[in-house]
């Protein structure tokens, strides 16, 4: 499998990471408001998911075959965020009439918009990381590479989507284009997967 791929695929997951938590304020901020509990809420859960993600990716990486491991998590993102619109406004109203505008209604609402699909993107380092380490004596550097790379995508995706595709696009539909993101990489690697490249 061609190295730069497996970069550039790290590079848009990290973008559709942050660029989904930045998103996932629009969903937030009408019931529990844009204060500091809400965001506080909010980035908790993004990290709680990664750290879930990452070691449940990380304990799949060796008892799943490559191309399982690479797509099923990129799907079951994909599909969540093209769900989502559809139950996001039931499901938070439901919070705010059993919670109210409280701390632990910020948090079930954060966990609703973020922890699924965000877990399910985080398990995509540890198979990127087996996908990139070709010999142990380069395995710091080729992890450093892609950590930083990841990281990058995570600052454009920040920007991109709070400048450019938050104020032009509409939550939703926007919502739904992450989805596809995620599923068409995920599609990339089973066609790679098969072509043997």
């Amino acid at each position: 499998m061609i190295i730069w791929i497996v970069y550039a695929a790290a590079f848009v997951v990290g973008a559709n990471i942050m660029g989904f938590e930045m998103l996932g304020t629009r969903y937030l901020f009408p019931y529990f408001g844009g204060g500091i509990n809400t965001w506080a809420s909010l980035i908790s859960v993004v990290l709680l998911a990664l750290m879930c993600g990452y070691y449940a990716g990380g304990y799949l990486v060796d008892r799943l075959d490559r191309q399982r491991g690479l797509y099923m998590p990129l799907f079951a993102a994909g599909a969540y965020f093209i769900a989502f619109p559809y139950f996001a406004d039931p499901v938070l109203n439901a919070i705010m009439a059993a919670q109210g505008a409280s701390l632990a209604a910020s948090l079930l609402g954060s966990m609703l918009v973020c922890f699924v699909p965000l877990t399910a993107l985080g398990m995509f380092t540890p198979w990127s990381v087996k996908l990139v380490v070709r010999r142990m004596d380069t395995v710091g550097q080729a992890t450093g590479l892609l950590y930083a790379i990841s990281t990058l995508g995570n600052v454009f995706g920040i920007l991109f989507t709070t400048y450019v595709l938050m104020p032009s696009i509409g939550s939703r539909p926007l919502t739904q284009i992450f989805g596809l993101v995620a599923i068409a990489v995920g599609i990339l690697f089973i066609w790679l997967e098969r072509r043997r490249v």
